[in-house]
């Protein structure tokens, strides 16, 4: 028997033809929509006869920009209603949908600047303990130094006096 593995098999892949489904447009639920209700697509469609695919791209015209694609508000809610029947019950309903996922995004985006807030908040709140901290054990180990530098001097001023029989006076520099 012969292996394949590792061989690799040449193959192409050619069109010859395009079909073209053209669906339903229905009240969307999309909230990026400025105002208005989006559109959608439903279920329903109408299946074309095949195009041959030179025919197609001769055909099919300049690509559209950005703004070529968005539809006004209007013209969407006109749209809907007269080429695609769709209610106006199901049309507002779709926009009172939209405008609640619209809200809760604006919540959540206000949220998110809260909590960046609380984050910076907390982190200044470590970072002053931290400090403050830092102070207090300097502001101990000063004293302690203190105290030690104090019973260093008073050490060495009690073994003058008790070496020479008297009292000295020393002249000390104090903070």
């Amino acid at each position: 028997s012969h292996s394949t593995v590792g061989s690799r098999c040449k193959g192409s892949v050619t069109f010859s033809h395009i079909d073209v489904r053209v669906y339903e447009r229905v009240p969307g639920d999309n909230p990026c929509v400025r105002a208005g209700v989006p559109l959608s697509i439903g279920w329903a469609h109408v299946q074309h006869d095949p195009i041959p695919l030179d025919e197609y791209e001769t055909g099919k015209g300049p690509p559209r920009d950005k703004i070529e694609m968005m539809v006004p508000a209007s013209v969407r809610r006109t749209m809907l209603r007269d080429e695609f029947a769709a209610s106006i019950t199901d049309i507002n309903a779709a926009m009172k949908s939209v405008n609640i996922s619209k809200r809760q995004r604006a919540h959540t985006l206000a949220s998110e600047h809260i909590e960046v807030l609380e984050e910076v908040f907390e982190s200044a709140k470590r970072k002053f303990k931290r400090v403050v901290g830092k102070a207090v054990s300097t502001k101990k180990q000063a004293e302690e130094l203190w105290e030690a530098s104090h019973d260093a001097v008073m050490n060495e001023y009690l073994e003058k006096a008790l070496k020479g029989g008297e009292l000295v006076e020393m002249e000390l520099d104090m903070p």
